[in-house]
């Protein structure tokens, strides 16, 4: 701890105050979104001997710290290194069956981020989760209600302002990229992407784009052979069944953590349980 502290940059005062004193957990940092900190801690020679989690009971383990950072719309330096330095993260699904791209399509996350997680687990943004949200319902569901403009998350006003619009247009194509039979999916409510940018009240450029990406899917599976819509729904939901079986059962074997992260912050929260849990974690 004392390499540590040497090497922290002199002006970080009150960082080396934190680490001196143990309150330096990756959670904590993440939470107050301390990334100048943080990034510092992690590109130590060794990173792990930063704590991830004080808390008692159920504290965040190293499992999840990518849907974690993604949670607090992390900036693209910060989700690659965590990544780098606990890569299970990146192919484990919560108790929820959600991945960090589920997480950082809900939460607002930049393009960048999730362009790289595309990246590092493409099968990732075909799956659905517990409610039948694959990563396209979560960003037409609540990207709007989450997204903050990067540069002021980041706290870095040199960084270039991206509307939201602009960030969904971009995601949108991503995922059309990545998982075009994603975009005709209904969830457990038997809703799909279309229905949710318009409760959502999504940029009607969003919509339409949403709405092009369903066509063309239909058009592609038509192609292919002379069923009816239903069967071909019927057979989209059975691929996607076996999908999600077969990577949710092999993406964390033995993780306790995995089946408690529904009652952790490893999951989109709101509300008061949000703000409860965020106070316990800068406290």
């Amino acid at each position: 701890m004392t390499n540590i502290l040497k090497r922290i940059s002199k002006k970080n005062r009150n960082a080396q105050s934190m680490v001196a004193s143990g309150k330096a957990t990756i959670t904590r940092l993440v939470c107050r979104r301390q990334w100048s900190l943080l990034g510092e801690l992690l590109r130590q020679d060794d990173p792990e001997i930063i704590p991830i989690d004080d808390a008692v009971g159920h504290p965040i383990t190293s499992d999840l710290l990518v849907h974690f950072v993604c949670r607090f719309q992390a900036p693209i330096s910060i989700v690659r290194i965590v990544a780098k330095t606990y890569p299970e993260s990146l192919h484990c699904a919560d108790a929820l069956g959600r991945f960090p791209i589920h997480i950082a399509c809900a939460w607002g996350a930049s393009p960048a981020t999730i362009q790289f997680l595309i990246d590092e687990h493409p099968v990732a943004a075909s799956i659905q989760d517990n409610e039948g949200k694959a990563p396209i319902h979560h960003l037409c569901q609540s990207f709007v209600l989450n997204y903050q403009d990067a540069s002021i998350m980041s706290q870095d006003t040199s960084l270039m302002s991206t509307s939201v619009t602009d960030s969904m247009l971009s995601i949108v194509d991503m995922l059309k990229t990545a998982a075009p039979h994603s975009f005709n999916l209904e969830d457990n409510d038997e809703m799909n992407a279309v229905e949710y940018a318009l409760l959502s009240e999504s940029d009607i450029k969003v919509v339409k784009i949403i709405q092009r990406a369903c066509r063309d899917d239909w058009r592609e599976r038509k192609k292919e052979t002379d069923a009816s819509h239903d069967a071909l729904q019927d057979d989209l939901q059975r691929i996607q069944m076996d999908l999600r079986s077969q990577h949710l059962s092999s993406s964390s074997p033995g993780s306790s953590f995995t089946k408690r992260i529904g009652e952790s912050t490893g999951v989109p929260i709101t509300g008061k349980l949000g703000a409860k849990t965020q106070a316990a974690r800068m406290a």
